[in-house]
């Protein structure tokens, strides 16, 4: 493009780029000596805290128990949207959620009733993302370490958009550093995996070695994975056929989406229209589908189950019952909706042995993904300012501050041995609530607070009962 329309103006835009991505942008699109307009993509009123918790989701109900105020709380999952809604749900926090396998109508009702403040808590993965522009998000938790840093900034970067003070907390245990580890091989497999998944791809669509035609198939992830088993896993399965597309071995598109189809055959349907033994319900239906559906007996027609159930006042899961037994029992061709991807074969099916990956590329990919996850774990183990680590991340020079937790840390100074004496003496005078003890520490004590609790429970010198925490006649001895 850049060739064929050389003096039009470019401009580039980016929130978060390294020194390299940057560069990497100017030569992709051909700028010469462009204007450079760079800014810190971090804000004075943002605190960066880690906290570290055993139990991330009570810590969550620690953190979300007293806010009045819009959260966000990333998750890695989609299932995870849903357990760690459900939980914050059932500790009486109103929370609803969202990632991209919703269907749209779902996604925007629940985004809508978050930034109408019908909930404050929102629990998603990394699809909800642009476009997102609320002000009073007060803070941004992530429940898992992200594997990038540009990536956790993003995210963070929607917390406090109204100017006033607002965090961006990264709940880590002694597990997620090990996650995050092996998500180097769910991302990057090995070759011998690559061919494993690429046999698979041939064996599901039974295609024999040689040259092969240009089409193009669907791709259902669950059923191959159901197919291959216990051979693959469907992330690190769909990951190693992204790399075989890069490769040019393989076509793989982008997640499509394809409506239900229908075609009756005109014969059988007529016989079955005249037959007295079949119901007069069996028969309203397909009455139906004729009325609705022109030209379904010439092609395949694009059809509706969720219409098809308004209609005919049933529900959609009998619709598709009845659609099958129509396909089952040869009145017609139903095709159900699919959504997922397209794969093909480049000219030539090879076999599995004789597969030749090019992992130059491959390699060089690898190795960003690992220097990334390098940083991100500095990230987590620095013991200076937050903010000036991410700063000198993307290429600026930044002074401390000052509202992290290392740098409230630093500045207020954490003495284990008067945390201690406050835990006690609090307990000396009545039980507590431990979310109610909790609270009434600041931020950056929380995770030295739990560490001293735990010490204090296994001495014997306090119990925990149902989240009610009580001191015990040796704790009561103690200074």
């Amino acid at each position: 493009l850049r060739e064929l329309l050389p003096n039009i103006p470019v401009l580039a835009l980016t929130a978060t780029a390294t020194e390299a991505v940057r560069q990497d942008i100017v030569e992709s699109l051909g700028l010469k000596t462009p204007a450079k307009v760079l800014y810190a993509p971090l804000r004075k009123n943002l605190s960066y805290h880690l906290i570290y918790s055993e139990n991330k989701k009570e810590e969550l109900t620690r953190l979300l128990k007293d806010q009045r105020e819009s959260q966000i709380i990333y998750v890695r999952t989609r299932r995870q949207t849903s357990s760690v809604s459900d939980y914050l749900n059932a500790n009486k926090i109103k929370a609803t959620s969202y990632h991209g396998g919703m269907t749209k109508v779902i996604r925007d009702k629940n985004s809508d009733s978050w930034f109408n403040n019908q909930y404050r808590v929102m629990v998603a993965t990394k699809a909800f993302g642009m476009g997102i522009d609320k002000s009073d998000v007060r803070n941004v938790i992530h429940f898992e370490l992200p594997d990038a840093i540009e990536a956790y900034v993003q995210e963070s970067g929607r917390a406090g958009r109204d100017g006033k003070p607002s965090s961006a907390i990264l709940l880590n245990n002694k597990h997620d550093i090990t996650r995050l580890e092996e998500f180097i091989q769910i991302n990057y497999p090995d070759e011998e995996y690559l061919r494993k998944s690429y046999g698979t791809l041939c064996r599901y669509f039974e295609l024999a070695s040689g040259p092969v035609e240009d089409e193009l198939f669907d791709l259902d992830l669950e059923s191959i994975i159901e197919f291959s088993k216990p051979t693959l896993k469907k992330h690190k399965f769909l990951n190693a056929l992204k790399i075989l597309h890069r490769s040019d071995i393989i076509f793989l598109s982008t997640s499509v989406f394809q409506p239900s189809r229908l075609k009756l055959s005109e014969h059988r349907i007529r016989l079955l229209l005249a037959n007295r033994k079949n119901s007069s319900r069996l028969k309203e239906f397909v009455s139906l589908l004729l009325r609705n559906y022109e030209g379904i007996f010439y092609g395949k027609s694009k059809i509706s189950e969720a219409v098809l159930s308004k209609k005919f006042k049933e529900s959609e899961d009998k619709i598709r019952k009845a659609l099958r037994w129509l396909h089952n029992n040869d009145f017609g061709e139903y095709h159900e909706q699919f959504n997922g991807f397209l794969v093909g074969f480049r000219g030539y099916r090879y076999n599995q042995k004789e597969l030749k990956i090019n992992t130059v590329k491959y390699l060089q990919q690898k190795e960003i993904y690992i220097d990334r996850l390098k940083k991100m774990i500095a990230y987590i183990k620095t013991e200076g300012c937050r903010q000036k680590y991410l700063s000198a991340y993307f290429g600026f020079e930044d002074t401390d501050c000052g509202i992290c937790d290392n740098c409230l840390k630093s500045r207020n100074g954490i003495d284990s041995t008067s945390l201690r004496s406050r835990i006690v003496s609090y307990l000396k005078d009545k039980d507590y609530d431990i979310h109610e003890l909790y609270r009434l520490f600041d931020l950056t004590e929380r995770g030295e607070f739990i560490r001293i609790v735990k010490e204090l429970e296994s001495e014997d010198y306090l119990r925990i009962v149902d989240n009610l925490i009580q001191i015990t006649a040796s704790g009561r001895k103690l200074k």
